[in-house]
């Protein structure tokens, strides 16, 4: 059994569904440091494109500041971008490269 599972990806899906999500018989949900990062990703994303349009006001650049700092004691690091090679792959791949987890 566990060789049809390696041979077949569900091993390898299994293992990347565990990472960010929680799963059990009473709830399928995301992790928290993963829901974390996805966010942190995001923040990154809109705060290059408002660079771009000419920058933070003050007001932003202090709360941006802040949730660097805190993100620091927390040790939490926005997602890294996930490759748009996932377009076209089989649907076993496809999961492991949105969850940025393809190599």
């Amino acid at each position: 059994m566990r060789q049809i599972g390696r041979e077949s990806g569900w091993t390898t899906l299994r293992e990347a569904l565990s990472r960010v999500y929680v799963i059990s018989a009473e709830s399928f949900r995301p992790r928290d440091e993963w829901l974390a990062e996805q966010l942190l990703a995001q923040v990154q994303r809109l705060v290059e494109q408002l660079e771009v349009l000419g920058g933070l006001t003050p007001e932003q650049q202090i709360a941006l500041a802040d949730l660097e700092v805190s993100c620091e004691a927390l040790n939490l690091r926005p997602a890294a971008a996930v490759s748009a090679l996932a377009v076209g792959a089989t649907a076993g791949t496809l999961v492991v490269w949105s969850l940025g987890m393809g190599g």
